[in-house]
């Protein structure tokens, strides 16, 4: 069954991707997933990781992936570049219906190269993780 419920804040997917546990002094942030439109472009991926691994980049509970699952994140970060690189330099991403007080769709436009950026910053993080044997950590709301 699909997960399509999300908290914003700020207007922002609370969704932050750590290298390491953040109680840990030596950890990091590495990035967030920032708009939230990337992780709705992304939400068949995470849903079908889920499916398969039992993996799910939940925006209230995260996830995690310890140095011996990183080839999942990669695989999911692969599959997000092969979709995004179809895609025009600027499009359109759904990201939910509004019911309240009007019905309405909830779209984003998203840049193309700046999704490509971050979907990079993923791959450095889970680099870094792997480099150091440390688990990458996704935290939510």
């Amino acid at each position: 069954m699909p997960y399509h419920v999300f908290h914003e804040r700020n207007g922002a997917l609370a969704l932050d991707v750590w290298i390491g546990n953040w109680n840990d002094p030596a950890s990091s942030l590495a990035v967030s997933f920032e708009p939230a439109a990337y992780y709705w472009f992304i939400i068949p991926l995470v849903e079908s990781l889920h499916e398969r691994h039992g993996k799910f980049l939940d925006p209230y509970g995260g996830c995690e992936f310890r140095p011996s699952e990183l080839h999942l994140f990669y695989a999911l970060i692969d599959e997000a570049e092969a979709l995004a690189q179809k895609q025009s330099e600027r499009f359109t991403v759904h990201m939910g219906t509004q019911v309240e007080p009007v019905k309405k769709e909830l779209n984003a436009e998203v840049d193309k190269d700046d999704f490509l950026a971050f979907l990079a910053s993923l791959r450095d993080a889970a680099k870094q993780c792997e480099r150091n044997g440390t688990t990458l950590h996704l935290y939510g709301d």
